[in-house]
């Protein structure tokens, strides 16, 4: 299987924005990745269930790890969010 980049240019939140709580979750994650290290880097967002979650991890990973070059190996989760955000079928997301 061939991995292609994910283009984030296409990438648009549309009208939903982030929650105080979950404004709060991108800059813990901020806080505990170091962006740009080489080696693997691994983590468990933990927030209750309906506080959005996926939504608040995919814009964390979008908005500032592929930028800087990370490769993101998702689930159908994951491919279920990138399709509702880019207008791509889930089908066709490359990762």
């Amino acid at each position: 299987m061939k991995i292609s980049p994910i283009d984030v240019s296409r990438s648009q939140a549309k009208e939903r924005k982030l929650l105080p709580h979950q404004e709060e979750a991108l800059a813990a994650l901020d806080g505990y990745f170091v962006l740009g290290q080489k080696a693997p880097q691994k983590g468990l967002l933990v927030m209750p269930t309906g506080s959005g979650k996926n939504f608040t991890a995919v814009t964390w990973l979008l908005d500032r790890a592929v930028p800087n070059g990370y490769m993101v190996f998702g689930s159908p989760t994951a491919r279920s969010w990138w399709a509702r955000r880019t207008g791509c079928s889930s089908t066709s997301v490359p990762y």
